[in-house]
């Protein structure tokens, strides 16, 4: 099921952890290939350049995962989406967003914090 996400909050997350995650998608052996992509965000949709293996898995499979795995703080953003090809770019709307804590992270902190719409 997807749960609506919180765009504003996730514009400002991604405006924080920056425009450099890894892009997760699977082959249709469902292999996973993970690459660093930069990324622009419209307000409702990522779109980045991408390579032959993420556009040929992404033909298969319009699943795909932004990852930003954090840097100097408690948490890291992983957001999950609905890819679709134009031309040479991939773009994913979000369907789930989450900051989830990192392993060295104190673990008194919620594990999972979701990005979603309240109302």
């Amino acid at each position: 099921m997807s749960v609506p996400v919180a765009l504003e909050e996730l514009a400002r997350r991604v405006e924080e952890f920056g425009a450099y995650p890894f892009v997760i998608s699977a082959s249709h052996e469902r292999q996973a290939h993970v690459v660093s992509v930069t990324i622009r965000f419209d307000g409702a949709r990522f779109s980045f350049a991408a390579g032959q293996t993420t556009r040929t898995n992404i033909s298969s499979s319009e699943a795909a995962t932004l990852l930003w795995p954090g840097a100097g703080g408690p948490y890291g953003l992983i957001v999950d989406g609905t890819a679709a090809l134009d031309g040479d770019a991939v773009t994913v709307t979000p369907t789930r967003a989450v900051l989830h804590r990192l392993a060295d992270a104190p673990e008194d902190l919620p594990s999972c914090i979701s990005i979603e719409q309240t109302s």
